[in-house]
């Protein structure tokens, strides 16, 4: 989100003016706040606008194995300090900075606030929504082992389409469909035990990987003695 400047809090002192001696004249009232020509009674509030800006830093959104999040508030020093609406994994550095531990915050959506004081008392405060991003769920079928000669290997991963993706540590006949579904051509591949990872990517950007191992059997030698 785009930082919004706060432009001062507002903090009020009471003076109280006693006159020296009541009003007079016909066209006088005596009421608290009352001003005639040469006396005060009563009580007069003053307020005083704090005059400076306080803004805050809103990071993009991350995936929940993603970086901490980092917040600066300005103006950047002690008179400044932070609260979140976040059960877990937020820091106040106690300079006008803190931090979010993604993976220790957890999935969902958080309201950091930033307050500062300045030296008169008078405070000003600025709100960042951020959102932590949970990973998608991820599987993939294992197939049965098979015999080199046997036939090929299916692999489905789900969520199935086009934007998960197949590696395999196969050095040959492995095919990746490009649609969540890949192939193992065993004759190809050779004899072995092979890696095949599926990953996928959800529309946050956030990526997760489920691997089987497959193994494809050589056929046994057999001989036969001609008499």
């Amino acid at each position: 989100g785009m930082d919004t400047p706060v432009n001062g809090g507002i903090a009020s002192n009471t003076f109280t003016l006693t006159p020296n001696s009541e009003p007079t004249g016909e066209d006088q009232t005596d009421y608290p706040g009352a001003l005639d020509d040469d006396n005060v009674n009563g009580t007069i509030d003053f307020t005083f606008r704090c005059n400076f800006m306080v803004t805050l830093n809103d990071p993009a959104e991350d995936c929940i194995d993603g970086s901490d999040m980092s917040f600066t508030g300005m103006p950047t020093d002690a008179n400044g300090s932070f609260t979140s609406t976040a059960g877990a994994g937020f820091t106040d550095n106690g300079d006008g900075t803190a931090s979010l531990d993604v993976s220790a915050a957890g999935a969902g959506t958080y309201d950091v606030t930033y307050t500062y004081t300045d030296a008169n008392g008078c405070m000003a405060s600025q709100t960042v929504s951020v959102t932590v991003y949970a990973l998608p769920v991820v599987s993939l079928n294992d197939p049965a082992d098979e015999c080199i000669d046997g036939s090929d290997m299916s692999f489905t991963g789900m969520p199935k389409d086009e934007n998960g993706s197949f590696t395999s540590t196969a050095g040959a006949g492995f095919t990746d469909n490009g649609d969540g579904t890949a192939s193992l051509d065993v004759s190809a591949a050779g004899a072995g035990t092979y890696d095949v990872t599926y990953t996928y990517t959800d529309a946050n950007g956030c990526i997760a990987s489920q691997t089987v191992s497959v193994t494809v059997y050589a056929l046994p030698v057999v001989s036969l003695n001609d008499p």
